[in-house]
């Protein structure tokens, strides 16, 4: 249920239109603003590897919960573009904090039970995201000053309950304190990266590149990113399935060769249902990889939550880069050729796949 709300709170994303009519905002400018949301989140991510490792996750979960719900209110109440640009940034500090204690609270749970249960997880994260998207379809002549401050109070009220069912934190031992950064969760953050970066140019590109290069409908357009969107969680919610049947190492791999085989005839062939079939199999393709490696991270590192917020970090940096690196390729060559790396990056993945271990560290190092 924590990761259903984490989800919620992404509803201010289908309202962003409708705040930049109220503030009189041009579509660069709102550009702008949003991103101040990205500066946030990349300030936090660091930051809630410390603020754990002291508190534990559980505590960061409840208070980073609160925290969310009055910067989500802030959001929806700012009147000017400076008040809803610090607005965002706090959220996207509080966003982070929320993610890694989650993320860490999961590893924990999959350190007692003995298995991945991350990408499941990060299934139902989808889910809690779709439902907060709904309720900007269905709030659509609702203001945002009363939309957002409403949610807040019924993400915070539904997920604070669900805190005292949480794990209590394990200590590290002094001895196992390991650094937050070295050279396996470097590796391990660039692969998030890489698959980040395919991911969040996915997101941005996909119904462009059907309506503009393959001339596709908007409708059918837009039915390809739903398409996306959909194999996306479905390849969540069975990854931890085929996790443990094949091992960490073994599914990554297929992960990589389903995406980087299945995508091609996206870029190949010039009908618009080659393009759907390729971006489908590239969602499900990379469903799966960014909670396996979360899970990897989190498992053989003595500081679970440092582990993590490392690897996001670095994860982050590859969603905030994907979009604008494919725009500025396509400028200088084409869409076609610029969307390419998409078929590079998990064919990397499934080559580096062997650098991942499939062993699980006791659950008595958890933070």
């Amino acid at each position: 249920m924590i990761f259903f709300v984490s989800g919620g709170f992404l509803v201010w994303a289908s309202r962003t239109p409708v705040m930049a009519t109220d503030l009189g905002l041009t579509t660069a400018t709102m550009s702008a603003v949003v991103f101040s949301l990205a500066v946030g989140a990349v300030v936090g991510l660091p930051l809630a590897g410390v603020v754990i490792h002291r508190l534990g996750s559980t505590a960061v979960i409840r208070w980073s919960l609160v925290a969310n719900g009055l910067a989500l209110s802030w959001v929806g109440l700012a009147s000017s573009v400076w008040q809803l640009a610090a607005a965002l940034g706090v959220l996207g500090i509080c966003v982070s904090l929320l993610d890694v204690a989650q993320n860490t609270a999961a590893a924990q749970v999959e350190a007692v039970i003995g298995r991945q249960i991350m990408s499941t997880f990060h299934g139902v994260w989808s889910l809690g995201g779709l439902a907060g998207a709904l309720t900007g379809v269905l709030a659509a002549d609702v203001p945002v000053s009363v939309h957002f401050p409403l949610v807040a109070v019924v993400l915070v009220g539904v997920g604070l309950p669900f805190t005292w069912w949480l794990l209590p934190a394990a200590p590290t031992p002094p001895a196992e304190r390991g650094r937050a950064w070295n050279r396996p969760l470097l590796v391990l953050g660039v692969l998030v990266s890489a698959i980040l970066l395919c991911e969040g140019a996915a997101n941005d590109w996909t119904s462009f590149y059907l309506h503009n290069t393959l001339g596709a409908t908007e409708a059918t357009s837009a039915l390809a990113f739903a398409v996306f969107s959909l194999t996306m969680a479905g390849g969540r919610f069975v990854g931890d399935h085929l996790v443990a049947r094949w091992g960490r190492r073994a599914y990554l791999r297929a992960c990589g060769l389903v995406a980087g085989i299945g995508f091609p005839p996206a870029l190949l062939v010039t009908d618009p249902a080659a393009g759907m079939i390729g971006f489908a199999l590239l969602g499900l393709g990379v469903a799966g990889v960014v909670p396996t490696v979360f899970s990897a991270a989190a498992s053989f590192h003595a500081r679970p939550a440092a582990a993590l917020a490392t690897v996001s970090t670095l994860g982050y940096l590859g969603l905030l880069a994907g979009p604008p690196l494919i725009g500025a390729l396509a400028t200088v060559s084409s869409m076609r050729f610029a969307l390419s790396l998409l078929v590079v990056f998990p064919l990397v993945l499934a080559l580096c796949a062997n650098q991942i271990s499939n062993e699980r560290r006791s659950s008595s190092t958890v933070d």
